[in-house]
């Protein structure tokens, strides 16, 4: 998505943008500074990318079902990004606002901890 974005030449007036924004599943991550891709029937590989950076200093993990995979996705992201991963469940969001998180519904957290 952030590849098209460029491609489609609004990265810049994305990035400046100020007002709100909201996103499901690749939306919400590509909001993200850097962000993870766990593997699934869409993506058969993990990958890490680059975002829009509208959110820092936190990652996300869509669509989460606790999984073997997601968790294995979720641990690489911990350690390469060095800041939680929250696990968002069909059930659950997140609201960022001013740099505070708010979890609302089914969301885990991930750290170094874990």
């Amino acid at each position: 998505m952030v590849e098209r974005i460029a491609d489609y030449g609004i990265m810049e007036a994305l990035k400046t943008y100020k007002g709100v924004v909201m996103g499901f599943s690749a939306d919400a991550m590509v909001q993200l500074e850097e962000y993870h891709v766990t593997p699934d029937e869409d993506y058969p590989a993990y990958c890490e990318c680059k975002g829009l950076g509208y959110v820092k200093q936190m990652d996300i993990e869509v669509h989460f079902v606790k999984s073997e995979v997601q968790l294995q996705g979720i641990d690489k992201a911990i350690w390469s990004f060095g800041h939680k991963v929250y696990a968002i469940a069909e059930d659950g969001l997140l609201l960022v606002q001013d740099g505070n998180i708010k979890c609302i519904g089914n969301v885990t957290e991930y750290d170094l901890e874990r």
